[in-house]
């Protein structure tokens, strides 16, 4: 079986394709009109990796003993339309 991607589309129940219509390419020539360097983008990639950990790690917190806890989402979040 094929794993979804962001080029995937759905034909079906299981069945997939690939919209290639939506894939973007780039040389370096348009690269380099983004302004962005090396620097740049091991930053964003360190940063990327680091919400997705922090975002994991909560998620097992928030699971821990297989239920929701409700309370620990309330102090991090105190969002009453999120509480209900």
């Amino acid at each position: 079986s094929t794993t979804p991607s962001n080029l995937s589309i759905k034909l079906g129940e299981n069945k997939w394709d690939t919209d290639t219509r939506r894939l973007m390419l780039m040389d370096s020539r348009d690269f380099n009109k983004l302004g962005l360097g090396l620097d740049d983008l091991i930053d964003a990639y360190i940063q990327t990796i680091s919400a997705v950990t922090a975002i994991d790690d909560m998620a097992k917190e928030l699971m821990k003993g297989g239920t929701f806890d409700k309370e620990l989402f309330g102090s991090v979040n105190n969002d009453e339309s999120l509480l209900a």
